[in-house]
């Protein structure tokens, strides 16, 4: 972190982060409103529709690779900041992971790799631990006792095609492999064997699979597909879709009975359209045989996905869905001055990891804003320092 970021992050970290307004048209709080207490706020009013319930302390989301992920995690990881909700965190770095190769994902979680943190066993002591919501290769019976057995899970898939096609452009495999990733398709065909291969991080085919906890020939496997389908219908009481963003995020609001306000924000790690390849109908016939896992895991959770949304009510979706995307715009029309892109904005809590992707230059006099738009690394940062301090309170 160079200088101008941390005198930045210090002042941010130093002044009161502002709650969002409840049960009202704006986001925004004025200034007698800041300091309101979230829960009483939540306890007063209805969720979504007429239904009264109690917020859930308890959450484990399953970031997966290129399915849009980064924006589901941003607002989860903003309300466990505001709400002072802990968050299962490494280390260092934004992967729950072995922390001998820390972004290198072979093995599921194991939670003697959280040993290491300073405030681990005493918050496990103490059934601190509410939100996980950072990148890892899944292991549900080990984040189940984290979070306990209150806890509610959710993930997010994407069309299968698609989500190679973004990671081979955001990981940099034209580098890695030294072929665009047409030449990389036809490589494929003449060569089956390399379905296999993954970059050194342990990215490549069937990637949502491997992120779930799947490896090696299993990804091809029907009986091991089948009972890993299984095994999820059981472990996750969403799975989210990326093709509906929107809806997903109206329904996982109505899983945590949190306001819908909770979910609007920016687009976070949305790639520029010019980074983005258009694959020919071969291409993509391609990707979908050589990818057998993901696309059946794709396929049922997106008809259980369409099955949840007619329970929640199609006329109630389409309003929570057109309330959501009006927040959106507020946000938008409130924070952002102008787009911006990664060169202008080094050295900022603003810029993102990739050059390829959509950044926003923020207005500098809303803390709220600033929330909307800070990148995850900084975020985690943020966190850290306020859990540090509340783990301090409990010795």
């Amino acid at each position: 972190m160079n200088r101008r970021q941390y005198v930045e992050y210090t002042r941010f970290q130093s002044e009161s982060s502002m709650q969002m307004k409840i049960g009202s048209e704006s986001l925004f709080l004025t200034k007698s409103e800041k300091n309101a207490d979230l829960n009483k706020v939540i306890a007063k009013n209805q969720i979504i529709g007429t239904r009264q319930c109690q917020p859930k302390r308890k959450f484990g989301f399953m970031k997966t690779h290129k399915t849009g992920s980064s924006n589901v995690q941003h607002r989860l990881l903003v309300y466990a900041y505001r709400n002072d909700v802990n968050v299962i965190l490494p280390q260092t770095g934004n992967y729950v992971n072995n922390p001998k190769h820390k972004y290198v994902l072979d093995e599921p979680f194991r939670l003697e790799w959280l040993n290491g943190v300073s405030w681990h066993r005493d918050f496990v002591k103490n059934n601190e631990y509410g939100i996980q919501a950072l990148h890892t290769k899944w292991n549900y019976t080990a984040y189940r006792t984290l979070l306990g057995p209150s806890a509610v899970f959710s993930t997010i898939l994407r069309n299968p095609v698609h989500t190679f096609e973004s990671q081979y452009s955001y990981y940099g495999f034209e580098s890695h492999y030294r072929m665009n990733i047409s030449e990389y398709l036809k490589r494929l065909e003449r060569n089956p064997t390399t379905r296999f291969e993954r970059d050194p991080n342990k990215r490549g085919l069937n990637q949502q699979s491997w992120d779930l906890g799947m490896m090696g020939p299993d990804l091809e496997d029907s009986r091991v597909i089948e009972a890993k389908i299984q095994s999820m219908d059981q472990e996750f009481d969403l799975v989210m879709i990326n093709e509906f963003m929107d809806e997903s995020l109206v329904l996982l609001a109505n899983l945590l009975c949190l306001p819908l306000s909770t979910m609007s924000g920016l687009k976070m790690n949305q790639r520029k359209s010019k980074a983005k390849v258009k694959l020919t109908q071969d291409e993509v016939a391609t990707l979908k045989r050589f990818q057998l896992s993901d696309e059946r895991i794709y396929a049922h959770f997106f008809q259980k996905f369409l099955t949840m949304w007619d329970k929640f009510g199609k006329r109630q979706m389409k309003e929570s869905v057109q309330k959501l995307q009006q927040w959106d715009r507020e946000v938008e029309r409130r924070c952002v001055s102008n787009l911006a892109d990664k060169a202008s904005l080094q050295g900022t809590i603003f810029a993102p990891y990739n050059g390829d992707v959509i950044a926003y230059k923020i207005r500098d006099d809303d803390n709220r804003c600033k929330m909307m738009a800070i990148t995850e690394l900084n975020l985690i940062s943020l966190i850290q320092s306020k859990q540090r301090r509340r783990w301090l309170k409990l010795l």
